[in-house]
């Protein structure tokens, strides 16, 4: 029996990183449980790319860049916030293809790390094409790397054992980078290290050939020796975390909730829109947004944004990662929508008592639910409950989940996977079934994968 799968929920969990790839419409995204996915429609719709983990550790993105070389390929820097290690991963189709632990981007920074704001996530990795020859810099626990095969091997230019925030390639042979919440920059340039003096900075990016930084001081422009101030006054009692732009367009995101947490520049930073207000607490098909109540939304109370993308093609397509997931537009900032994979770990599965409702103990929201076959859902206060196992009998018929690297899903010990399921499964918590053959499996992260047959 054929069984098709999706990810129904949209966030929930706190989305580290984003980034845009080299086509229109194709996002990259890393999230603190729900892992690595790539977009091909603007955020719209997400590929689980988790196929090949094991743990969180594996799948827990710090930092994304998109392949120059090889379109549709991810490279990530993977490891959690309370444990050093980790590994650059390259992450192509539905896999997790392979992982590099010659670097790593954990530091182990212990319990309550995640409550520090920004967190220690984002554009570590930066990509240079030339010719034929990729090169890639990366922020990672052992100091500034670089890479010309694709990350199979790695050379420490700069050695520093200290928690990075960014870097930006300024050539092969040339990158300069930032450290977590701590002023000065680290310059690696002609075979030489230096340190120059600089403001605390959250992120480098380079825009139109230069490169801008945003920090808690507001933004910035590198003229090859110092960090000079951009459009002053306009980020005044704002933190900016991230900035992303292209052409005469601009986006800032900020650690700064309410209003202000998010600005849109057209023409160059001349003049800049505050986005606060023009979210919508819908999907953007018009179906209810199941935390459309919480305030850790777009613009609410609680928001914060980790990072900011635009679409290299259309910058009308932005995206912003941060916590609640990942809050988008496809019109240029007018209006702002949820649109990332679910986040949110759901430990056990209930199916009943309708024909087409379900639900699931969700541990940061207590409970979700849906009474029509997660086409919609709704927040519950109460937690559902159900089994909390990988294994099921419902209608005379068995379903078993295997979760880690090799993991399947079958019917009476036949296989009901197929690669979308394998792609996000790694981290299965539980699993329920009802009498119509629909099957829902919890999530590590990620909310829940629904099968239909």
């Amino acid at each position: 029996m054929a069984y098709t799968w999706d990810r129904p929920v949209v966030n929930g969990g706190f989305c580290n990183v984003v980034c845009a790839g080299t086509r229109e419409g194709e996002f990259y995204c890393g999230g603190d449980m729900y892992g690595p996915s790539r977009s091909e429609d603007g955020g719209r719709s997400w590929i689980p790319t988790m196929w090949g983990g094991s743990s969180i550790g594996d799948t827990y993105g710090r930092a994304v860049a998109p392949s120059l070389k090889n379109p549709g390929t991810g490279y990530y820097g993977c490891a959690t916030l309370k444990a050093g290690g980790g590994a650059f991963t390259v992450c192509q189709g539905f896999k997790l293809e392979r992982r590099s632990k010659a670097i790593g981007f954990g530091i182990g920074l212990g319990a309550g790390a995640g409550a520090t704001l920004p967190r220690p996530v984002g554009s570590k990795i930066d990509v240079l094409l030339d010719g034929t020859t990729e090169t890639i810099w990366a922020a990672t626990n052992r100091g500034l790397a670089v890479s010309t095969d694709q990350g199979r091997t790695w050379r420490v230019a700069a050695p520093q054992a200290v928690e990075f925030r960014s870097v930006v390639a300024l050539a092969p042979d040339a990158a300069l980078a930032c450290q977590w919440n701590k002023p000065g920059l680290t310059l690696v340039q002609g075979g030489r290290v230096s340190h120059p003096t600089a403001p605390t900075i959250h992120e480098l990016r380079t825009i139109n050939g230069s490169v801008f930084a945003a920090g808690p001081g507001g933004i910035y422009h590198w003229d090859g020796g110092r960090m000079q101030p951009l459009f002053a006054g306009v980020f005044s009692g704002t933190r900016p975390t991230s900035i992303d732009g292209v052409g005469q367009v601009l986006v800032v995101g900020c650690d700064t909730p309410g209003q202000k947490c998010a600005a849109l520049s057209r023409d160059g930073g001349k003049t800049w829109q505050w986005l606060g207000g023009r979210q919508k607490m819908q999907l953007e098909d018009g179906r209810p947004y199941w935390l459309r109540t919480a305030t850790n939304g777009f613009a609410g109370k609680n928001y914060s944004v980790s990072q900011v993308a635009v679409d290299r093609v259309n910058p009308d397509n932005v995206l912003f990662a941060g916590r609640s997931g990942i809050w988008g537009s496809h019109d240029g900032c007018q209006t702002i929508y949820p649109m990332g994979p679910g986040g949110g770990e759901v430990s056990a599965v209930k199916a009943g008592p309708g024909a087409d409702q379900f639900g699931g103990n969700d541990n940061d929201w207590t409970g979700i639910v849906t009474t029509d076959g997660w086409h919609t859902m709704n927040r519950s206060m109460s937690a559902p409950g159900g089994n909390g196992g990988l294994t099921v009998s419902v209608g005379g018929h068995t379903y078993k989940v295997t979760k880690g690297s090799t993991c399947a899903i079958t019917r009476d010990g036949q296989s009901i996977g197929d690669d979308y399921f394998r792609g996000a499964a790694c981290l299965a918590k539980c699993v329920g079934a009802n009498g119509k053959g629909m099957v829902v499996v919890g999530l590590y992260g990620g909310g829940v994968l629904v099968g239909r047959p």
